[in-house]
């Protein structure tokens, strides 16, 4: 499996070089960092970001004034399963399990860490999300 990260500020209006990226790599999974879809957009908007082929899975911030979150955009030959890891302060994160045909099932956290001060509170709760894991 390949994998990819990248952080878009704003999905919507890359998706075709978003698809170029996944294409030109040849790449399995693209996480996707600062997506700016929001969870009541309209699932055009939400998928366009997968080329055909692939699909997506979304973590959502929250409304659609606040619009940061996630995606992993995946091939449809890898089975996903999302992960409930819970919510924490510091960071956000997109936890899944990936079965792809010839591989050992994985399991892949895209950890998105707003600007700022890393503080002991990020560092504590980043270490009971690799605890859980």
């Amino acid at each position: 499996m390949t994998l990819g990260l990248l952080n878009v500020c704003s999905a919507v209006r890359k998706a075709a070089l978003i698809h170029d990226v996944i294409a030109e790599h040849h790449l399995d999974i693209l996480a996707v960092t600062e997506t700016w879809i929001s969870s009541d957009a309209p699932n055009a908007v939400k998928f366009d970001v997968a080329p055909s082929g692939y699909s997506v899975v979304h973590r959502h911030r929250g409304s659609s004034a606040d619009r940061r979150g996630g995606a992993l955009v995946h091939s449809d030959t890898i089975k996903v399963t999302s992960i409930d890891v819970g919510d924490y302060t510091e960071f956000e994160v997109l936890t899944v399990k990936l079965d792809g045909r010839k591989s050992t099932p994985v399991v892949v956290a895209c950890v998105y860490r707003p600007l700022g001060t890393v503080t002991s509170t990020f560092t504590d709760q980043l270490s009971e999300l690799f605890d859980q894991l």
